[in-house]
């Protein structure tokens, strides 16, 4: 085949089991140098114009979000120098929570087929899987039908990233998709699911290529409760100063224990929201949906600050969770509370402030433009009683002011979190379309009631 006749296809290397060799102790170890792995598939670069681009040479172990903001930089960059298709070589450990990250932060508007894939033995085993996970998904990437949007492919199928998860070790069929069907089978031609629609962004337009939304956070912790879990574990304020969100994964229909002090979860999920940790009650068996409100327990954890998700698998949710959480950092630790209201005159004189607060609460697409919010402050449920608590204060009593304005900015950060993970799979072609519906007012709400309540007084001051 003519070099001007093969597909161009990017190669981008994380590492992995399939890039492994021996050391001098005879225990697999990522190689030293990580172009030596362009030499074990000879077969690839004799079929494809191959730019290999090795950006991290690690086990998957050893993954974390800023390696993931890496390899989303990496095919982001690639698709801007119009491949036909592009590959992610990936450890099998980890490859659902990179592959899961890259859907997110690259978003609905892909144009290109990205496809992770990885191996569960080396290269340099003959009988391994190595070889055909690598030029299959080479196949898929570069096939002019293959739907535009990040996979995961291992032995015959490729996965949506953000519904796969590993299920085996040794077994070349090693991932799962448990509420979805697999995209793409390997036939001749390609087999792509009846369930996916016509692609969109199959076309030939380059114009536009949307930047990543790439920013993802730390110390998301996930806990699997289990019978004689103590909760004592869990409740130390070390635990809860350093972990930045928690996923709750319980028993099914997001029910936590609570009828003893010992075990009872619902004081965690109480310490959790005053520690103002976002808490979310999954469960152990990625369903459709959730009924946490069927049950007494899982009904006052949601009252009490959890919010349950359904859906997930937990490679998904814990990537998305900490994508979520990323981009409403600008709500923690009441930094716009305290920025804001520790002189309430000042405040309000520095109305471009304020402004720019009610603008991230109000026009939030901004932050995550692919979702459509709602401004909270139509449901005047919540919005009524603040209204009135703002009404019996004084506008000079600073301590009462900043409880309300922080209790309100707590409640609306929970409010987006619960929306964007439950109100639409973002990152997935199909997604749900679900209105969000609030109860709460938001930040928003209450400073503008501030602004016009300082305003009155002033007023009033000045026409007595």
């Amino acid at each position: 085949m003519a070099n001007s006749d093969k597909k161009k296809l990017s190669v981008i290397y994380t590492g992995g089991t399939i890039a492994m060799v021996k050391n001098i102790y005879g225990v697999l170890t990522v190689p030293k140098d990580p172009h030596e792995f362009q030499h074990a598939f000879p077969v690839l670069f004799r079929d494809y114009e191959v730019r290999f681009t090795p950006v991290l040479n690690k086990d998957s172990t050893d993954m974390r979000p800023e390696d993931w903001k890496t390899i989303i930089k990496a095919i982001y960059e690639e698709i801007a120098l119009d491949p036909a298709g592009i590959v992610v070589v990936h450890g099998v450990d980890t490859i659902c929570f990179s592959a899961s990250a890259a859907s997110y932060a690259l978003g609905p508007e892909l144009k290109k087929t990205v496809v992770f894939t990885g191996a569960q033995l080396p290269a340099d085993n003959l009988f391994g899987d190595a070889s055909m996970n690598l030029i299959r998904s080479a196949r898929i990437a570069t096939d002019k039908n293959s739907p535009k949007e990040v996979m995961i492919f291992f032995n015959t199928a490729a996965f949506r990233a953000t519904r796969a998860q590993k299920k085996d070790d040794k077994n070349f069929d090693a991932l799962e998709s448990p509420t979805f069907p697999p995209v793409t089978t390997i036939k001749d031609p390609l087999a792509i699911s009846p369930l996916i629609k016509p692609d969109k962004n199959n076309n030939d337009d380059k114009s536009t290529i949307l930047e990543p939304m790439n920013d993802f956070i730390s110390g998301i912790v996930p806990i699997i409760l289990s019978p004689g879990n103590p909760v004592g574990l869990y409740t130390n304020d070390s635990f809860l100063e350093q972990c930045t969100g928690i996923i709750l994964l319980s028993f099914g229909g997001a029910t936590i224990p609570s009828d003893d002090s010992t075990y009872n979860f619902l004081k965690f999920v109480e310490k959790a929201e005053n520690f103002d940790k976002p808490l979310l009650i999954a469960s152990n068996y990625p369903t459709e949906t959730t009924n946490y409100d069927m049950y007494d327990s899982g009904y006052k954890a949601e009252k009490k600050g959890a919010i349950p998700v359904s859906g997930y698998v937990l490679p998904a949710l814990v990537t998305k969770f900490s994508w979520i959480l990323a981009y409403t950092k600008y709500f923690d630790d009441y930094e716009i509370a305290k920025k804001l209201i520790n002189n309430i005159e000042e405040s309000i004189k520095n109305k471009p402030q304020i402004d720019k607060v009610k603008n991230i609460c109000e026009n939030i697409q901004t932050i995550l433009p692919q979702i459509n919010y709602k401004d909270s402050t139509k449901d005047d449920t919540l919005y009524d009683i603040i209204k009135k608590e703002m009404d019996e204060c004084d506008i000079d009593d600073q301590d009462r002011i900043k409880k309300i304005v922080r209790r309100a900015i707590k409640k609306e950060k929970r409010a987006i979190i619960s929306y964007l993970l439950n109100g639409n799979y973002v990152g997935e072609t199909e997604g749900k379309s679900k209105e969000p519906q609030f109860t709460d007012p938001g930040v928003s709400g209450v400073l503008k009631y501030l602004y016009l309540k300082q305003k009155k007084k002033k007023v009033r001051k000045q026409n007595p």
